[in-house]
């Protein structure tokens, strides 16, 4: 949909710029009045500049051409069957900014793993990418909790790709995805998760890293009894190293230097502010979480 999108803003900024005049220095304006709009452009494109003699207009938005310089240039997902280290790719899960999610198999141990992949492309902001990605891997790795996402594995393989290797969770779901505005979860329900999450959390700040974007999408539940819910915090891409201040703060600065991080709905006014960060900013980043889960939307 947004290479559709884009092709048609590239097209109508195009037609605006250049078709107009084009055409009417070829006298055939008044015949596309009845034209068809797909014979209209075959037309257009018939007599319009070669692409190389085109001289981009400066007030034409340039937005949908970095679109689809940006598709183009993005890698292909990675295959099924293809190997990376010793994991075997098997199915794809899910893509996104920073990379892909497989499911693979550890070939040494038979063990099937939710394996994480940073893309490999020409991102000028790639080494931000990278360096959140091993950060990810550290307080993953760090934090040892039965409400934490297992860390098994990270490192790069012979080609250069990134990955971290996670515990499969199975019969699990985006908490996002588990109830809704006119479905709410039972109060005691969503008492037991907020019990659980607590308590992850807790273990992660203790090794000495805030998390920064607790959400619903970021935890993830499996229902399947009620009365004994699981609830697994994850995604540690934008978890920062606390460190004492001079005045004994707790700071937790943002990876990317005074741009704010974080998801709006759920951010503490420290973080609007890129101020020092505390373990306290996560919980209030929960207790908006079950605000959410009570009424229906975030505070």
């Amino acid at each position: 949909d947004d290479l559709l999108d884009a092709l048609e803003d590239l097209a109508a900024a195009l037609a605006n710029a250049h078709a107009a005049p084009d055409l009417a220095a070829h006298g055939v304006t008044a015949q596309l009045a009845g034209i068809e709009a797909r014979e209209a452009a075959d037309a257009a494109a018939a007599i319009a500049p070669k692409p190389e003699s085109i001289a981009v207009d400066p007030s034409v938005d340039t937005k949908a051409m970095r679109q689809l310089e940006a598709a183009a240039a993005a890698p292909a997902p990675k295959s099924e069957g293809l190997r990376i280290g010793k994991y075997e790719l098997i199915r794809l899960l899910d893509t996104g900014g920073m990379g892909e999610l497989w499911v693979a198999r550890d070939t040494y141990t038979e063990r099937e793993v939710a394996l994480k992949l940073i893309k490999q492309d020409d991102d000028p902001d790639i080494e931000t990418k990278i360096k959140r990605f091993r950060l990810e891997s550290k307080a993953a790795a760090a934090a040892t909790h039965p409400n934490i996402v297992t860390l098994f594995d990270a490192g790069t393989d012979e080609a250069g790709t990134h990955y971290i290797a996670l515990e499969l969770l199975v019969g699990y779901q985006q908490l996002q995805s588990s109830f809704s505005a006119s479905d709410p979860l039972a109060a005691d329900l969503i008492a037991r998760l907020m019990l659980q999450a607590v308590e992850a959390l807790r273990t992660l700040h203790a090794t000495g890293y805030v998390h920064r974007d607790i959400k619903p999408a970021n935890l993830l539940v499996n229902l399947t009894d009620p009365a004994d819910p699981k609830l697994k915090v994850l995604d540690f891409g934008l978890a920062k190293k606390m460190e004492r201040t001079k005045t004994g703060a707790v700071e937790g600065a943002p990876l990317t230097g005074r741009w704010v991080v974080g998801t709006p709905d759920y951010m503490a006014r420290e973080q609007w502010e890129n101020a020092p960060l505390t373990a306290q900013t996560d919980f209030y980043a929960l207790g908006c979480v079950q605000y959410q889960l009570l009424t229906g939307s975030p505070p």
